[in-house]
């Protein structure tokens, strides 16, 4: 998998198979505004998280 090639180079974060509920896509395969916002906050809290964890 490119996942497990990549790894060890770059934070890949795999959201493929999130938990999302029917409410937050706007079709079957995007999401609405209320999904990307979810979406992109947790997408941003794990960058947080492993920003400190990456250097020290």
């Amino acid at each position: 998998m490119l996942k497990n090639k990549y790894s060890n180079y770059c934070l890949i974060i795999d959201k493929a198979n999130g938990e999302y509920p029917d409410s937050l896509f706007l079709n079957s395969d995007h999401l609405n505004e209320k999904g990307a916002n979810r979406f992109t906050g947790e997408v941003i809290e794990i960058m947080n998280q492993n920003r400190l964890s990456t250097f020290f």
